[in-house]
């Protein structure tokens, strides 16, 4: 529901904005104000899903909302225009001509194959596109190239970004894991490693090498299997 209402919040808004550019003209032989009215546009907004599995809530308000059937015809319905990017073809992936193709292109292939193969489209705004793939896919390795490599960042494809983020993944997996056997020692960190992948928790393995933080929980977690 609240999608809605930002929606119709963000539409409304955006149509006074257009309302507030009128302007008030004064006729020089009369004195008589009159207003301008600027041309009106019709204000699309899209909704990029991003989720890992395929959107299910409501596309119009009348879905969203218990309606009598006497009531509905008093009720003005609202749509929402939905992008499911990573449930959209290739072919829809390559009509976008901006950065964002390159965003939507690894969530495609991700959710298709698992996996990313990077393209050679060049990125040109390398500081929009970092912060959105941190926050999207909740790896700070993209901000931490962003705060150190900005600058070197416009004019790389996505495998070069991709190259320096796993650089700086490693190297800040090295600090870290130096600060957790110092702490616990090398052993006690190699059985929980072993323990984690008897388990098939590989991707706590992964996250544990790179968390300080995740790896303290996981050592709490399993501490009597550890001893």
């Amino acid at each position: 529901m609240s999608c809605f209402i930002n929606t119709i919040g963000n539409d409304g808004s955006a149509y006074r904005d257009e309302m507030n550019q009128d302007e008030l003209q004064t006729c020089q032989i009369t004195g008589q104000k009159r207003r301008v009215k600027n041309k009106r546009y019709p204000i699309i907004t899209l909704v990029l899903y991003f989720g890992k599995t395929p959107w299910k809530k409501p596309l119009c308000l009348y879905d969203a909302l218990d309606i009598p059937p006497r009531l509905r015809a008093f009720v003005s319905d609202y749509k929402i225009n939905v992008i499911d990017v990573p449930r959209l073809t290739y072919k829809q992936v390559g009509k976008f001509v901006s950065d964002f193709r390159i965003i939507a292109d690894y969530f495609v292939q991700i959710c298709n194959k698992k996996e990313y193969q990077p393209n050679k489209q060049k990125i040109r705004h390398a500081d929009g596109l970092l912060k959105l793939m941190s926050v999207l896919t909740n790896d700070k390795r993209y901000m931490e190239v962003y705060s150190t490599d900005l600058d070197k960042m416009e004019g790389l494809d996505m495998c070069e970004v991709l190259d320096r983020v796993e650089s700086r993944g490693e190297s800040r997996g090295r600090e870290i894991g130096k600060e957790i056997g110092k702490k616990y020692g090398i052993e006690t960190i190699n059985k929980l490693y072993a323990l984690l992948l008897a388990k098939g928790l590989n991707d706590d393995v992964t996250k544990a090498i790179r968390d300080k933080t995740y790896c303290d929980y996981l050592l709490n977690k399993y501490r009597s299997a550890l001893v």
